[in-house]
């Protein structure tokens, strides 16, 4: 009987097992707040507020969780982001550094494995995510990379890990991947969100 599973590598008891899966997930939550984190690893574990952009209106985007224990929430008026948090960073969202660094990732990950691709946003619904706004930009939301995991077992000794490993060897720490695996897209991206 084939080994089912779904979900993240840290409960998998299985040492050295290739389970029943054909995808990984590579989730990257919020990425373009983490990429001026990237940009900026001093603001790391700080209160980060990304506002809209030119002609967008002037509320919260994305925030950090230490913006968020502050009470600062997306949707809320940027002129409330100061009152709330004295040391909020306040910073407007850059769609060509948040592009060039989803790209970087996906060179990276094709070096781990050739069959990589980038997810729709939205699951193929056209509808926005569970606990996104209807404020939020498409483009702002989280970021979802799909690698086909088909014919690389031998690659890896047959051990799970050692894929993961390599996964997380190559995406910066600072973007703060999520990773899972399943037997198709739906199920790794579940497993990511719940790693």
């Amino acid at each position: 009987m084939a080994n089912h599973y779904v979900g993240p590598l840290s409960t998998l008891r299985l040492p050295k097992a290739w389970p029943d899966v054909g995808v990984a997930c590579v989730w990257l939550p919020q990425l373009a707040l983490r990429a001026e984190i990237l940009r900026h690893p001093d603001w790391d574990g700080r209160p980060v507020v990304m506002g809209g952009g030119p002609g967008d209106l002037k509320t919260v985007q994305l925030c950090s969780p230490k913006a968020e224990r502050a009470g600062i929430r997306p949707g809320l008026p940027l002129r409330e982001v100061l009152p709330l948090c004295r040391e909020a960073i306040v910073i407007q969202p850059d769609p060509v550094r948040m592009a060039t660094v989803l790209e970087e990732v996906l060179s990276l990950l094709q070096r781990v494995g050739p069959a990589v691709e980038l997810g729709q946003q939205d699951g193929g619904t056209g509808k926005n995510r569970p606990g996104s706004t209807a404020a939020t930009p498409q483009w702002l939301r989280d970021s979802r990379l799909f690698m086909d995991l088909r014919g690389m077992s031998q690659a890896y000794g047959g051990n799970l890990a050692a894929l993961e490993r390599a996964m997380r060897a190559v995406v910066p720490g600072l973007l703060r991947p999520s990773i899972g695996f399943g037997s198709g897209k739906f199920a790794a991206w579940t497993a990511a969100r719940l790693a």
